[in-house]
Protein backbone atom coordinates (compact mmCIF):
# COMPACT_ATOMS: atom_id res chain seq x y z
CA UNK A 1 0.00 0.00 0.00
CA UNK A 2 3.05 2.43 0.72
CA UNK A 3 4.25 1.99 -2.42
CA UNK A 4 1.20 2.99 -4.50
CA UNK A 5 0.57 6.07 -2.51
CA UNK A 6 4.62 6.97 -3.13
CA UNK A 7 3.67 6.29 -6.95
CA UNK A 8 0.72 8.20 -6.97
CA UNK A 9 2.39 11.30 -4.58
CA UNK A 10 5.38 10.76 -7.06
CA UNK A 11 2.91 11.91 -9.98
CA UNK A 12 1.16 13.83 -9.29
CA UNK A 13 4.76 15.73 -8.23
CA UNK A 14 5.51 14.89 -12.14
CA UNK A 15 2.37 16.49 -12.91
CA UNK A 16 2.64 19.51 -11.32
CA UNK A 17 6.58 19.90 -12.22
CA UNK A 18 5.35 19.44 -15.69
CA UNK A 19 2.84 22.07 -15.82
CA UNK A 20 5.26 24.17 -14.35
CA UNK A 21 7.71 24.08 -16.83
CA UNK A 22 5.52 23.78 -19.74
CA UNK A 23 3.20 27.03 -18.66
CA UNK A 24 6.55 28.99 -18.30
CA UNK A 25 7.69 27.99 -21.97
CA UNK A 26 4.65 28.49 -23.87
CA UNK A 27 4.56 31.98 -24.53
CA UNK A 28 3.98 33.09 -28.37
CA UNK A 29 7.21 33.30 -30.34
CA UNK A 30 6.52 36.61 -31.96
CA UNK A 31 9.61 38.00 -34.28
CA UNK A 32 10.21 41.85 -34.03
CA UNK A 33 7.55 44.22 -35.89
CA UNK A 34 3.74 43.61 -36.27
CA UNK A 35 2.65 39.90 -36.63
CA UNK A 36 0.04 38.90 -39.23
CA UNK A 37 -3.62 38.18 -37.35
CA UNK A 38 -5.27 36.98 -40.21
CA UNK A 39 -5.08 36.09 -43.95
CA UNK A 40 -7.84 35.50 -46.47
CA UNK A 41 -8.59 35.04 -49.73
CA UNK A 42 -10.92 37.53 -51.88
CA UNK A 43 -12.02 36.02 -55.11
CA UNK A 44 -13.70 38.84 -58.15
CA UNK A 45 -14.62 36.90 -61.00
CA UNK A 46 -11.19 35.93 -62.70
CA UNK A 47 -9.10 37.90 -60.42
CA UNK A 48 -7.96 36.30 -56.78
CA UNK A 49 -6.28 38.57 -54.29
CA UNK A 50 -4.53 37.61 -50.64
CA UNK A 51 -5.26 40.17 -47.83
CA UNK A 52 -3.37 40.13 -44.92
CA UNK A 53 -4.41 41.90 -41.59
CA UNK A 54 -1.40 42.56 -39.48
CA UNK A 55 -2.23 43.29 -35.20
CA UNK A 56 -2.13 46.51 -35.54
CA UNK A 57 -4.78 46.54 -38.04
CA UNK A 58 -2.62 47.25 -41.02
CA UNK A 59 -4.34 45.49 -43.86
CA UNK A 60 -2.13 44.55 -47.22
CA UNK A 61 -2.83 42.75 -50.33
CA UNK A 62 -1.34 41.20 -53.11
CA UNK A 63 -2.74 39.00 -56.73
CA UNK A 64 -3.25 35.18 -55.25
CA UNK A 65 -2.53 33.69 -58.66
CA UNK A 66 1.16 34.88 -58.47
CA UNK A 67 2.89 33.05 -55.15
CA UNK A 68 6.28 35.02 -55.00
CA UNK A 69 6.12 37.10 -57.65
CA UNK A 70 4.34 40.13 -56.35
CA UNK A 71 4.99 42.35 -53.35
CA UNK A 72 2.58 42.60 -50.49
CA UNK A 73 1.07 46.31 -51.42
CA UNK A 74 -0.04 48.09 -48.01
CA UNK A 75 -3.85 48.96 -48.35
CA UNK A 76 -5.28 51.05 -45.41
CA UNK A 77 -5.84 50.70 -41.71
CA UNK A 78 -8.94 48.73 -40.35
CA UNK A 79 -9.39 51.03 -37.26
CA UNK A 80 -9.20 54.33 -39.88
CA UNK A 81 -6.37 56.46 -39.33
CA UNK A 82 -7.98 58.42 -35.82
CA UNK A 83 -7.65 56.48 -32.60
CA UNK A 84 -11.28 54.38 -31.72
CA UNK A 85 -13.27 55.67 -29.21
CA UNK A 86 -13.76 53.20 -26.33
CA UNK A 87 -16.43 54.13 -23.54
CA UNK A 88 -16.55 51.94 -20.42
CA UNK A 89 -20.44 50.32 -19.88
CA UNK A 90 -22.06 47.93 -17.93
CA UNK A 91 -24.37 45.06 -19.28
CA UNK A 92 -27.06 47.22 -18.10
CA UNK A 93 -26.46 50.17 -20.64
CA UNK A 94 -25.86 47.42 -23.19
CA UNK A 95 -29.10 46.21 -22.69
CA UNK A 96 -31.22 49.66 -22.85
CA UNK A 97 -29.00 50.58 -25.86
CA UNK A 98 -30.72 47.55 -27.81
CA UNK A 99 -34.18 47.74 -26.17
Amino acid sequence: MAKKFFLVCAGILMLAGACTIGADRATAQVGQGDPVVGITEINMGSLAYLVAITADGNTYMRPGYASGVYPWEPVENVFGLEPVAVTDANLGDVKAIFR
